[in-house]
């Protein structure tokens, strides 16, 4: 069945192309075919569970994965990788072990050809199938036009779901998938009493360097704390205690050091994230619903989550006095997970 994002169409005698189009990178899109624990968690159906989930993305290598739905039968997708060639192109063959259904039979194995181009600022998938014979893929196209899913258009879905950027202010926490973003960070340990000044001191040396180079951030600045202080409920001396703390902006580019100013990049990949909006002591509260969120879906954080600060606009920055009312501030909270 096809959807207003996904279409599907025949071609020659055999074929059937299927095409849609993410908001993201091509990069994102072909990592998400090729690695198992991203593909893991948008092609498997809700309810479905994935026994063997094995890839060997290389040219000869083969993939092999069985789900099982929610009635408890199972059924196996398998094949062999022809072409891999990271963003652009990734030919496999494909045969399904479990279904009766023509087009999904063992016999009627077919060869996949995905291809990723970018497309203004997104990327256009197109799937080329190849099937046995022209009956085989005229009953396969009525099914796919006929049966919800067939087209694997829910899966889609779920895919742009992790891979495309896109603002929210809903406070649930969400899982995405996010490349790898070049950036220009200072690092240092500093007593909390004096986060705000050293906040101060480092944006400003980070939006003169930006201007020094002649290059603008390609996004809102962001504090990620490498380590912070257990603070309980007697909160006498916490002024006194340290942090290492990195505040830090996105840039189009790497960029080179210089002097305390690093050069770096917020790692890609699985996160999950969520967005709070008001002043810096309510950040507990969305900080625990992540932590609630990893609990309950078995993740695990991949590293320090970094915070999103919306509220300060760098070229135009100067100090904490300069931005606006501090229950108005937008904070994203980015988890990576393994």
């Amino acid at each position: 069945m096809n959807s207003p994002q996904v279409a599907v169409r025949s071609e020659g005698q055999r074929e059937i192309v299927i095409t849609r189009s993410f908001k993201a990178p091509r990069v994102l899109v072909f990592d998400c075919w090729t690695k198992p624990e991203l593909f893991a968690r948008w092609f498997v159906r809700p309810g479905w569970t994935v026994s063997v989930l094995e890839m060997d993305a290389r040219p000869g290598g083969t993939y092999r994965y069985v789900m099982r739905q929610e009635d408890g039968s199972e059924f196996t997708m398998q094949g062999e990788y022809r072409e891999v060639l990271r963003p652009e192109r990734l030919v496999s063959t494909i045969v399904f072990v479990g279904f009766e259904e023509v087009g999904w039979r063992p016999d009627d194995a077919t060869v996949s050809v995905i291809e990723l181009v970018e497309e203004g600022g997104g990327t256009l998938m197109t799937m080329t199938q190849t099937y046995p014979s022209q009956e085989v893929r005229d009953q396969t196209l009525n099914f796919m036009e006929t049966q919800p899913g067939a087209s694997g258009a829910d899966g889609y879905d779920r895919l742009a779901e992790m891979v495309e950027e896109r603002e929210s202010d809903s406070e649930d926490v969400e899982i995405r998938l996010l490349p790898a973003q070049p950036m220009i960070s200072i690092r240092a340990t500093v007593k909390v009493a004096d986060l705000a000044a050293t906040m101060d001191d480092r944006l400003s040396a980070l939006r003169e360097y930006l201007e020094r180079h002649g290059v603008r951030p390609a996004g809102a600045p962001f504090v990620r704390y490498h380590t912070f202080p257990d603070i309980g409920p007697d909160t006498e001396g916490v002024g006194d205690l340290e942090t290492d703390v990195e505040e830090g902006v996105p840039v189009a580019e790497a960029l080179p050091g210089e002097g305390r100013i690093a050069s770096g990049e917020l790692p890609g990949g699985p996160v999950v994230t969520t967005v709070y909006t008001g002043v810096p002591e309510g950040l507990g509260a969305a900080y625990a619903r992540i932590g609630a969120w990893l609990q309950e879906h078995g993740e695990e954080p991949a590293g320090p989550a970094w915070e999103v600060y919306y509220f300060v606009d760098l070229e135009r920055f100067e100090e904490h006095a300069s931005l606006p009312d501090r229950s108005t501030w937008r904070h994203r909270i980015v988890q990576p997970i393994k």
